[in-house]
């Protein structure tokens, strides 16, 4: 599976897997979660500990609710300039 939203890397028993959303502050969206879980499907036999990271300032921003409002059809009442 090509992973947009997530980096994995692997070194011997560790895994690294890196929120790669930055621009959202690594909120998790349905797709970012769908590539986690993925990769963690798809880790190494080998694997004994994955190291969970966050690309850009924040590890994350919890879940995503832009992506929510949108799939309930509700529009934001925060401004533009006040969202992340």
């Amino acid at each position: 599976m090509e992973l947009e939203f997530v980096q994995l890397t692997h070194d011997g028993p560790v895994s690294r897997l890196t929120l790669a959303r930055p621009e959202r502050r690594n909120a998790l969206s349905l797709a970012l979660m769908q590539e986690v879980i993925a990769a963690l499907d798809d880790l190494p036999e080998e694997t004994q500990a994955v190291v969970v990271a966050g690309e850009g300032p924040a590890f994350s921003a919890g879940h995503d609710l832009e992506e929510t409002r949108a799939r309930a059809g509700v529009r934001s009442r925060v401004p533009a300039r006040r969202r992340l």
